[in-house]
């Protein structure tokens, strides 16, 4: 429904107060909102947000969300560099320009979007071009999955090329065959680095100008 975030029912496990492990089970699907929120209020548009199971001192516990991105390893709330052992982290998910969450499904580490999101349409770059993904995934996400439409528009075989920072060495190469005008299509599951961008181009722009879309699929964390 875009407003709100269903958690369906899992086990983990959170540190008290006193530094003891509580085994926490939830047994039905909690459907959580804006007001949810660590503070509650409105959703900021284009803005990232994350669910965390808390422990009070009383040792009950709650499903909020919060703005503030997790600490490093992933496990828990992060506060000025340290983990927060009281807020366990589940999950991430997006807020876009019109106020809606993202439609996504989460199953282990791997997150997918219903839709997939276009970060590029009927680009025509013959020069290493940057496409940032900083709206498409967290900013602790360093694999994403892409898919790539090339038309590629010419008798001759052109082809698309896309890589990334983590590894620049390792390209995607989507090659279109000569005569061919039709749509090709490839998914992918591709490293980035911290700069959560990609760059892509074509060999050459021919005689009529190949086109490449790049969609945001979905990504690990």
């Amino acid at each position: 429904d875009n407003v709100s975030v269903v958690v369906y029912p899992f086990t983990c496990q959170v540190i008290d107060a006193m530094n003891n492990y509580v085994l926490v089970k939830y047994d039905t699907p909690s459907t959580l909102t804006s007001a949810d929120q660590l503070i509650p209020g409105p959703f900021t548009i284009d803005t990232w947000y994350y669910v965390y199971l808390h422990i009070y001192p009383d040792n009950s516990t709650k499903l909020v969300i919060d703005p503030n991105s997790p600490h490093y390893y992933l496990l828990y709330a992060d506060i000025a560099g340290f983990q927060d052992v009281t807020s366990k982290f589940i999950g991430s998910f997006r807020v876009d320009g019109l106020g809606n969450i993202r439609r996504f499904f989460k199953d282990g580490q791997r997150v997918m979007y219903f839709d997939g999101i276009p970060a590029l349409l009927a680009g025509t770059a013959t020069v290493d071009t940057p496409v940032s993904l900083v709206d498409y995934i967290p900013p602790y996400s360093r694999l994403v999955t892409l898919l790539l439409n090339l038309f590629n528009g010419d008798i001759a075989a052109n082809f698309l090329q896309v890589r990334s920072n983590y590894f620049p060495g390792f390209k995607i190469n989507l090659a279109g065959e000569a005569g061919d005008q039709f749509l090709r299509s490839d998914m992918i599951e591709y490293n980035v680095d911290n700069t959560l961008s990609i760059n892509y181009h074509f060999n050459t722009s021919g005689g009529n100008v190949s086109k490449a879309d790049i969609y945001i699929v979905g990504y690990r964390e």
